[in-house]
Order: C-alpha cells, then structure tokens, then sequence
C-alpha cells in the first residue's frame, strides 16, 4: 500500500522563463543599433530620393518637350522643370553629378555617381542609351 508512484515535474519555472526572455531582450537592444545604423538608412534614403528625382527630370524633358538638367552639388541639386527645383538630400548626404535628358529621356551622358552619408554611400547608375536609373552598393 506505500507504493505510491511519485514523479517530479518537469519544466521550466516561470523564474526561468523570465529571465531568459530579458537577457533576449538586452542583447536585442545592444546589437540592432549596430547592424542599421542611421548614417546607413539616410544614404539609402537620399539615393532613392536622387534617383526618383532623376527619372522625374527625365520624364519632365519628354512629356514638356524641352531639354531638362538635374544638378547634384554637394548636399543640394537642382532638378529643371519639377515643380520644387531646388532641394536637399535628406540626412547630410552629398553627391556630385550633372546630367541632362534630351527630349526623348535620353541623357547626355551615362555612368554613375555616388551619394554618400557618414561612412555608407551608394551608387546611382545612369545607362547611356535609355536613361534607366538604378542604385548599387559601392
């Protein structure tokens, strides 16, 4: 009659449970920072926003049917025939380039320029012929 069949529980305690999750959660806030940094994303951000601007000035000089210039100085450009011409590259980003769209979106010139930001940049290609503009890595 004294053969009762004890078995322990098995399973973590809720002690345990709590503390795991929150040592997740600090190496979670020490190494995301690192991976994405700001200067990261604001280089991304402004060749996007240089490349959108480009293939705008282009269809501007096709859909107006005069030739249009976007300049890029430093971190300002100018894009002919949009209707805020003078901008700025968002987070401090910089780039140098000049190119002009004939009336048939054709640029004068292909090839690429960079848009740098911190210690990050990004290339923003131009293809001769038709004008498509793409971003790279470096």
């Amino acid at each position: 009659m004294g053969n009762s069949i004890y078995k322990p529980a098995r399973g973590f305690t809720i002690l345990e449970l709590i503390l795991v999750m929150v040592l997740i959660t600090i190496i979670a806030l020490v190494t995301i920072p690192k991976i994405i940094s700001p200067t990261k994303i604001s280089a991304i951000v402004a060749a996007e926003q240089a490349a959108a601007d480009i293939r705008a000035v282009q269809n501007a000089a096709m859909y107006q049917g005069v030739p249009r210039t976007i300049t890029f100085n430093g971190n300002s450009y100018t894009a002919e025939g949009l209707t805020f011409e003078d901008k700025n590259l968002p987070g401090g980003a910089a780039a140098n380039y000049t190119v002009t769209f004939n009336t048939f979106g054709e640029p004068d010139q292909g090839g690429s320029f960079f848009v740098s930001c911190g210690g990050d940049s990004r290339r923003v290609n131009i293809e001769a012929l038709t004008g498509k503009v793409s971003i790279t890595l470096n």
